[in-house]
């Protein structure tokens, strides 16, 4: 290569790190920074954190970045540590994402989750208190897709949308049986409430993002393009669904969500 960029460096990384060379990401990341011009951001961040063994030399690396680590490249660790229930790293990243930005209600949420992570709901209620206290507002997940030329809005937990009760329910109950016999299994793992399976299953259910595509579906099976977008990260479980439906139905799906990339997860999931 000619003259290496932010994307070769970063796609070389990402590469060790996908088949288990984590020193050898490390070192690169490091020869990245001392010898030459270009610094790395938090899409070269992101694949740093992939597995556990790295967490706590990647939060040695942000902590010591010349750059100066901004909060974007410290949710990335905080949300690695969530995935890897490390609870410990997780407070110390927590208390530097609240020198950098002390009111982000995602920060509460994931360190929340980390708690649900490794079963202690009793911090996670309390880490939720506290957030009512200071008046900081989780923001809900929204899905948007386009059916016949109409905008439509799909909120996660919510089931009042005028087509969704009567049509999009059904179709969850009796296709879900359909996608299990090709291999789907709902990921309950981020559903990280102190409830049985079956509740975890049917929480998923309700997600936005599952929401928009059965109405789809229902609404016009005829399109072989689905199209949606999200305001926030789609979670595990979407990300192993839509491939199942788009195998099942012969759909095409693409997903924007608030990380726009060809996959934000880049299946790491």
């Amino acid at each position: 290569m000619d003259e290496k960029d932010l994307v070769s460096w970063s796609s070389a990384i990402a590469c060790l790190v996908d088949n288990g060379f984590n020193n050898e990401a490390l070192e690169l990341f490091r020869e990245m920074q001392l010898s030459t011009s270009i610094r790395p951001d938090e899409v070269t961040m992101v694949d740093l954190p992939r597995r556990a063994v790295l967490l706590g030399q990647a939060y040695e690396f942000i902590d010591k970045m010349s750059i100066g680590a901004n909060s974007v490249v410290w949710r990335t660790l905080l949300g690695a540590c969530v995935n890897h229930g490390n609870l410990d790293l997780a407070k110390q990243v927590k208390e530097k994402l609240s020198m950098l930005d002390p009111y982000h209600d995602g920060d509460y949420v994931l360190l929340s989750n980390v708690y649900g992570r490794v079963n202690r709901w009793d911090d996670k209620a309390e880490m939720r208190s506290s957030m009512r206290k200071q008046r900081i507002e989780k923001k809900s997940g929204c899905s948007f897709i386009e059916v016949n030329w109409v905008i439509h809005e799909f909120v996660s937990g919510d089931n009042s949308h005028p087509e969704y009760e009567t049509k999009c329910i059904e179709f969850n109950h009796a296709e879900s049986q359909r996608l299990r016999q090709v291999g789907y299994a709902p990921d309950t793992n981020n559903v990280l409430f102190d409830v049985d399976e079956e509740e975890k299953e049917k929480n998923l259910s309700y997600h936005s993002e599952k929401m928009a595509v059965a109405f789809s579906l229902l609404v016009d099976n005829d399109r072989t393009t689905i199209r949606v977008m999200k305001n926030l990260r789609i979670c595990t479980d979407y990300h192993r669904f839509m491939k199942y439906v788009s195998k099942v139905f012969h759909k095409e799906i693409i997903i924007r969500d608030r990380s726009r990339d060809p996959c934000s997860c880049r299946d790491y999931w």
